[in-house]
């Protein structure tokens, strides 16, 4: 499982508003192609066309995020108030997909998607500690108090964002360590 972490924040000055939205979740799924007639060959393939994890070996399927935000504040004199805050998360999920099943005996179709409804619960985990993060930085900014300065608040929010981003990839390393990357789960082919 791979996560690509990029922390954008635009201020935009603004007229006061007290809402606060939810997270703005944009999510995707991508696929790679793998080809085989056997369960050697489709394992074959999966090792050679896999996503590339960040330690540099080659994964069965991963979930990828990308958080942003913009923020709106009230500057004053002093002090300076965030007035708005939204959490903008782009997750992508990258999964196996066979081409040539109709080749293919029935009881290996029937392990394939036995695994790949394994795979699929797996990442599924790790888009919802990715939404849980998501949910906590919004929370968190939410809960900011007025700082001296406008450059004060910047780095506030900086700061707790930093701080829930780095929960954020503990969570999903614990998370593969207590699946072993989804062994634990079903995450097994052949």
């Amino acid at each position: 499982m791979t996560r690509a972490l990029v922390a954008l924040a635009g201020v935009l000055l603004s007229h006061p508003q007290e809402a606060h939205n939810e997270p703005v979740v944009r999510e995707a799924v991508d696929y790679y192609d793998i080809s085989g007639t056997t369960a050697r060959q489709l394992r074959a393939a999966i090792n050679r066309a896999g996503p590339v994890t960040p330690g540099g070996k080659r994964g069965d399927g991963e979930t990828r995020f990308n958080f942003q935000w913009q923020y709106e504040v009230l500057p004053q004199r002093d002090p300076c108030r965030l007035t708005k805050f939204i959490v903008f998360v782009d997750l992508s999920t990258t999964l196996p997909r066979w081409s040539g099943k109709s080749q293919s005996s029935s009881s290996l179709v029937q392990r394939w998607e036995k695994y790949l409804a394994a795979l699929m619960r797996h990442e599924a985990g790790h888009k919802e500690i990715g939404l849980r993060a998501a949910a906590a930085v919004q929370e968190r900014m939410t809960a900011l108090p007025d700082q001296p300065t406008c450059a004060d608040l910047e780095r506030a929010i900086e700061e707790a964002a930093k701080e829930v981003l780095k929960q954020h990839d503990q969570d999903q390393d614990r998370y593969d360590t207590q699946t072993r990357n989804g062994q634990l789960q079903g995450v097994r082919f052949p």
